[in-house]
């Protein structure tokens, strides 16, 4: 990590990988711009990642990129339900293949199950593969919190 004379900060990917880091800022700041911009470098690099989004902005870095648009909508390449968490982790974290979750068009309670079921399973492989994968999770605070979330049929 390096920050220059004018204030411009410049990370390295080895500075990334096995981070956990929030991008923080007041509406129109530049958030989604800077974690595009991180995602666009991890991509260009070949490295698989999962980006949750719920707004519908990121399905055009498969212009770009060679990532794999899943969801309900126009952009999806794919279209899934809440029960296929567990079988996406598993395919992008075992082939390598980035994916981009497009929620936007699922209720609140169908993201928690799908995003449930992803996390636990891409952390079981993880665990297993101990390869190097990044999750970019915009809009986090449109996730409620649940201690609990009960298994269903979603």
């Amino acid at each position: 990590m390096q920050i220059d004379q004018t204030g411009n900060l410049s990370l390295s990917l080895e500075h990334l990988l096995g981070e956990s880091i929030a991008v923080l800022g007041i509406k129109g700041s530049g958030k989604s711009n800077t974690a595009a911009v991180m995602a666009e470098e991890m991509l260009a690099s070949g490295l698989p990642l999962a980006l949750v989004d719920i707004a519908g902005e990121y399905w055009g870095l498969r212009e770009r990129y060679p990532i794999l648009v899943l969801g309900r909508g126009p952009t999806a390449d794919l279209e899934i339900a809440p029960s296929h968490g567990s079988a996406l982790a598993e395919f992008s974290l075992r082939q390598s293949v980035p994916l981009i979750l497009d929620l936007g068009d699922f209720s609140t309670e169908e993201r928690l199950v799908l995003l449930e079921r992803f996390f636990e399973e891409l952390w079981r492989v993880a665990g297993e593969l101990r390869r190097p994968y990044a999750i970019f999770l915009e809009e986090a605070p449109s996730f409620p919190r649940r201690a609990h979330l009960p298994r269903s049929g979603v």
